[in-house]
């Protein structure tokens, strides 16, 4: 609102978190109640506290983070397809990944997910998949070990959420009685347009119909 037509994470650039609950709300109706944004720090730090995750890497994932700097120390590119314990820096790297080491006729080759997602698709869903396997290593804490985990990784998170409140929540994850997490994504399959605004290629969303899939996936109605 206020700046005319822009992706949506320009939003937190212009003008932070109020401006980005703002956006939400106009585009797609819902009201947030609280954020929490992590830098690199905290996600290496936390990942690194919890002795790593397994990752299962896909041959052109394996290749990309063996040819790439994603994974910022060299002596931890060493990785293969399959079933693996990431610790943060490689974890942090996997989750970077968008497309292949540019070539020298200068295309980019593709970077693929188990499920066959590349681009933007696939770094979003890698993302997810790493964020299921921290809950999973955090789940297996006890509520004195999740209490330790986060006095260590609080220093580099930002949040509007109340102190009292985030030990809270923390302690109604050992009592979910699930690790699943319900996995979604915008802009929906069919609901969008792709359009160059500005010299950026973006993925233009048919509002109406992914405001209500959305609604649909949160309230279940």
């Amino acid at each position: 609102p206020g700046y005319g037509g822009y992706k949506l994470n320009a939003a937190y650039s212009f003008g932070g978190i109020k401006l980005l609950y703002k956006t939400l709300a106009k585009n797609f109706g819902i009201k947030l109640h609280g954020y929490v944004e992590v830098n690199f720090d905290a996600f290496v730090n936390v990942i690194d506290e919890l002795g790593g995750i397994e990752v299962n890497l896909t041959d052109s994932e394996a290749l990309n983070l063996r040819q790439t700097n994603y994974i910022k120390r060299r002596k931890y590119r060493s990785v293969k397809k399959g079933k693996q314990i990431f610790n943060g820096q490689q974890a942090l790297g996997y989750c970077r990944i968008r497309h292949g080491k540019r070539q020298p006729d200068g295309h980019y080759p593709g970077v693929y997910t188990a499920s066959g997602k590349g681009d933007d698709y696939g770094r979003t869903e890698r993302q997810r998949l790493t964020m299921q396997a921290i809950l999973k290593k955090v789940k297996q804490l006890s509520p004195e070990e999740m209490i330790e985990l986060a006095e260590v990784i609080m220093p580099n998170v930002k949040t509007d959420v109340d102190e009292r409140d985030i030990y809270s929540y923390l302690l109604a994850v050992v009592r979910m009685g699930t690790t699943k997490i319900h996995q979604f994504s915008l802009p929906i399959e069919g609901g969008y347009t792709s359009q160059t605004i500005r010299g950026q290629s973006c993925l233009v969303p048919d509002l109406p119909s992914n405001k209500s899939a959305l609604k649909k996936f949160l309230f279940k109605s």
